[in-house]
């Protein structure tokens, strides 16, 4: 439903962001990717009202990898894009 959500509105915020989740949660047998995650937050940061979502997908990314210093710039980043 993510896919196809985003296949008829390729700005759809809230469909790249769940679908990033997914694939940041899932096991890779059930479709689950890294790469997959970061492509969906590297998108979303190219939206205007996704870069929070961006960036938030990307520190959750950073912490999954033990990347603390990134993953705290992240949330940082994603905070200054808070409410847009």
């Amino acid at each position: 439903e993510f896919e196809k959500a985003i296949e008829l509105d390729p700005e759809h915020v809230e469909a790249r962001y769940g679908l990033a989740q997914f694939y940041l949660r899932a096991p890779g047998i059930a479709g689950g990717s890294i790469k997959k995650a970061k492509q969906q937050a590297e998108a979303l940061l190219g939206i205007e009202r996704g870069v929070m979502w961006g960036h938030i997908t990307m520190a959750q990314i950073a912490a999954d990898d033990e990347q603390w210093d990134e993953m705290t710039q992240r949330y940082e980043q994603a905070l200054e894009h808070a409410g847009q």
